[in-house]
C-alpha cells in the first residue's frame, strides 16, 4: 500500500482517533519513508505538534456563562431597537391543518409604517398590506381593497387566514414583541435569540446573517397550535430613513 493510501485511509475527524492514527503512522514510517528519513522525521513531528495544538486549544476554551449571554443580549436589544428602517426579500411557507402554500415575501418597514407584499407563484394571487399603528389596508390581486385598524382581523375576515404581521415586525428582526408577554427566551452562545415564546406563539431561530453590522435572522419558524410559518430571508437592506 502506498504512503498516500495509508494517510487517506487513516484520517478520521476525532481527536482521540487522531492520536491512534499518529502512532500508527510512526509504526509505518520505516516502510513508507525509508528513502527520505529527514522528511519523515519532520512530518511526524509536525503532525504531533498540530494534534497537541488542536487538543490544547479545545481544552482552554471556557464555556460562555449565562451572565455573559445575557449581557450580549442586552447589547443586541439596544442595537436592534434602533433599527427602524429596513427592507427584506425572501420566501414564506404556511401550513394550517391540512392546507399548505408558499409565496415570495417582500417587507418594507419605516418606523411604525409597513408595506408587506405576499406573491404566490403561477398566478395564484398576491396581496399587499399597508399599515401603521392607526389603520391598515389590504389590496388583493383582483384590485379589491379592504381596510381596518387590526391587520390580523382584516386578513382573517377577507382571506380566511392570517399571519401575525403586527408582531412579526419585531420577531423578524430577532426581538420579542413589546405588545405580548414573554413566556420564554433561550439565547445562543453569542447572545442572540435561539427560541422565543410569547402568548402561545413559539419562534425558533434557525440561522442568522451578518448584514451591514447587524446580526439578523435569515431562517426562522413561527408556530401556534395548527399554524406553522417558515421564513427564509434572502436579502436584508438597512437604511437611515433618508
Amino acid at each position: 500500500m502506498s504512503c498516500l493510501k495509508i494517510l487517506l485511509n487513516d484520517l478520521i475527524p476525532d481527536y482521540n482517533l487522531l492520536f491512534i492514527w499518529f502512532f500508527r503512522l510512526k509504526a509505518n514510517e520505516m516502510r513508507c519513508f525509508t528513502s527520505r528519513p529527514a522528511i519523515n522525521f519532520k512530518l511526524t513531528n509536525l503532525v504531533l505538534i498540530s494534534l497537541l495544538l488542536m487538543t490544547s486549544g479545545c481544552a482552554i476554551q471556557p464555556p460562555i456563562s449565562e451572565l455573559e449571554k445575557t449581557r450580549n443580549w442586552e447589547t443586541k436589544k439596544l442595537i436592534l431597537n434602533k433599527l427602524n428602517f429596513w427592507r427584506l426579500a425572501g420566501r414564506m411557507s404556511v401550513r394550517h391543518k391540512s392546507d399548505a402554500w408558499s409565496a415570495s415575501l417582500y417587507w418594507r418597514q419605516e418606523q411604525d409604517s409597513y408595506n408587506v407584499g405576499i406573491v404566490a407563484p403561477l398566478s395564484q394571487g398576491s396581496i399587499e398590506i399597508n399599515g401603521n399603528a392607526n389603520a391598515v389596508t389590504l389590496k388583493t390581486s383582483e384590485d379589491q381593497v379592504y381596510s381596518n385598524d387590526d391587520v390580523d382581523l382584516l386578513m382573517q375576515q377577507n382571506l380566511g387566514w392570517s399571519i401575525p404581521v403586527s408582531v412579526m415586525q419585531y420577531w423578524i428582526k430577532g426581538l420579542p414583541s413589546p405588545e405580548l408577554k414573554i413566556d420564554k427566551i433561550i439565547l445562543d452562545d453569542m447572545g442572540k435569540l435561539d427560541e422565543l415564546t410569547q402568548s402561545n406563539w413559539h419562534i425558533t431561530y434557525q440561522a442568522y446573517a451578518r448584514k451591514q453590522g447587524y446580526d439578523l435572522p435569515s431562517r426562522l419558524q413561527i408556530t401556534r397550535e395548527n399554524l406553522v410559518i417558515r421564513l427564509i430571508i434572502n436579502n436584508w437592506t438597512i437604511s437611515d430613513g433618508n
